[in-house]
């Protein structure tokens, strides 16, 4: 639901500024601002390559103006930017790992008034990142390929392949942020997803919240993934908690 989605951003804001999460998460926040900068520039250098590759194979034979090649990079760029998103917050979720705990802990005391001790141990919580990372990349090469097989037919086929990307990927985008605390409570990967996809309409709306912090130039690449981490795993208790119908009492 959107509340829920309201509510995790406004405690995860609350953890990181009020309660000076922002310290401890300095290492996470500032490799944030690192790769949003390499990954930005690796998409815009894989987009220039492809739309040199594109119009050198058809400029002559169509007799294209030369202006074009910009644009053929443009269009390549807006493409690529959905799959080098999710590939950049799953990295981001195992630059995370070694935090998990601390920001499972207190998120659990923000929504629940007491969180339960559990041994988090660091390898595993790194492997469980990298399980969930390769299903996210795997998920969106996927969802890219159908994407682009469906555009290849006529007007329904693009309007179809539209429709689907978008709000597929901010879904894959979001089950690294969201899966932290349900691993911590024996979900296996796959439980983890269907529990997520069964909220699908929230973990989207999750998504979209988290694309529109993290696109805001500078700003948005320091803390928009740190949002996403501690929001995401409030909004994993919020979920696991309806899933078990447990009450919970979202302390002002």
């Amino acid at each position: 639901m959107i509340k829920d989605v309201h509510f995790a951003y406004k405690k995860a804001n609350q953890i990181i500024w009020k309660l000076g999460y922002w310290k401890v998460l300095l290492a996470p926040i500032l490799i944030s601002f690192v790769l949003a900068v390499v990954i930005m520039g690796g998409c815009f250098a894989v987009s220039a390559v492809l739309s040199s590759l594109l119009y050198s194979l058809t400029a002559d034979m169509l007799s294209l103006p030369g202006w074009l090649k910009d644009l053929f990079t443009g269009f390549i760029f807006i493409i690529l930017l959905g799959p080098f998103y999710i590939f950049f917050r799953s990295l981001i979720m195992i630059c995370y790992g070694p935090f998990l705990e601390k920001i499972v802990k207190e998120a659990e005391r923000v929504v629940n008034g007491k969180c339960l001790e559990v041994d988090l141990r660091f390898k595993d919580s790194i492997k469980r990142a990298i399980l969930m990372a390769f299903y996210s990349v795997f998920g969106v090469l996927l969802i890219t390929g159908i994407s682009f097989l469906l555009g290849l037919v006529p007007v329904v086929g693009i309007l179809i392949s539209t429709v689907l990307i978008f709000p597929t990927n901010l879904f894959i985008s979001s089950i690294s942020f969201l899966d932290p605390y349900l691993g911590q409570n024996e979900y296996s990967p796959r439980e983890s997803i269907k529990l997520m996809w069964s909220h699908r309409a929230t973990v989207i709306y999750f998504g979209i919240i988290g694309f529109i912090i993290t696109i805001i130039p500078f700003f948005g690449w320091f803390i928009g993934p740190t949002y996403s981490a501690v929001s995401g795993v409030i909004l994993s208790i919020l979920l696991h908690s309806n899933q078990n119908r447990l009450p919970l009492s979202k302390n002002p």
